[in-house]
């Protein structure tokens, strides 16, 4: 059916004239309210950039820039070196003041400044979850020793559905014994620690009849009683991440060595 014609929408026959000495009407001007995708991007760089680390980093600078401007005052008089070492002692004193202003400067401006800007504009989440099985996912190299332990362990867990092993070309039995123990086991010809747990996702997500999986190393760093812990969290995000550098929540001895767990720290803090 044909909308009829409104007022509006009819032509005047009659011409329509203008005077030459009245200015033309000029278009009107759009403006966004949305700012340019340049200071979008800058907004979202300073934001992402961690001036608190950079501060204490400057700050540390700083203080071992003054000590050892101090310390130096000792082989200057024990060694009789004043002619080099005086010039020395005093710039590394008097300059130590520029990272230590600097680090307290990028700090104060981090936590006044920023920190309300940093933190995201959303409600809190809370998603029911209810007694959701799980798969667990456990990557493994040359862990004959802890796999079949770890793989009982969890499958001893009432949510866990299954767990899947997936061997990064292992030497020694660490296969075999997580197929004894019950795992579905996979060997991951790619090397690579990166390439190990991308399979554990492809051989995880086959499965559709659990909603959650959990993903760990098969060296027993994480034991059955973890699930319960990230599951706490899993209502209010996608991804739960755990940690390894509690000593009070971790089994002495594992793989994770001296060198790896401070770099643990450094690196995920």
């Amino acid at each position: 059916m044909e909308t009829p014609e409104t007022p509006a929408d009819i032509a005047d026959p009659t011409p329509q004239t203008r005077d030459a000495s009245a200015p033309l009407e000029s278009s009107p001007t759009v403006r966004s309210g949305a700012p340019p995708a340049r200071e979008k991007n800058l907004r979202s760089a300073v934001l992402a950039t961690p001036f608190l680390l950079y501060g204490i980093y400057l700050f540390c600078i700083g203080i071992v820039m003054y000590l050892f401007g101090v310390v130096a005052v000792v082989p200057r008089y024990l060694f009789g070196l004043y002619d080099v070492l005086t010039p020395i002692s005093e710039w590394l004193v008097w300059y130590s003041g520029v990272p230590i202003t600097l680090g307290l400067a990028l700090t104060l401006f981090d936590i006044l400044v920023l920190y309300e800007r940093k933190r995201p504009h959303q409600h809190l989440r809370v998603d029911a979850i209810g007694d959701t099985p799980v798969t667990v996912a456990l990557t493994a190299y040359n862990d004959e020793e802890s796999i079949g332990d770890a793989v009982r362990d969890f499958r001893a867990h009432p949510m866990v559905r299954r767990v899947i092993v997936v061997s990064n070309n292992s030497s020694d039995r660490t296969f075999e014994n997580a197929e004894a123990a019950g795992a579905l086991t996979f060997n991951e010809e790619a090397p690579g620690y990166g390439r190990c747990v991308y399979r554990c996702y492809v051989e995880a997500l086959r499965f559709e009849d659990t909603e959650f999986m959990v993903l760990c190393e098969g060296d027993r760093t994480f034991r059955t009683g973890d699930i319960d812990k990230l599951l706490a969290y899993a209502p209010h995000a996608d991804i739960v991440n755990g940690t390894r550098t509690v000593e009070a929540l971790r089994e002495r001895k594992t793989q994770l060595t001296t060198f790896m767990f401070y770099g643990n720290l450094f690196v995920g803090k």
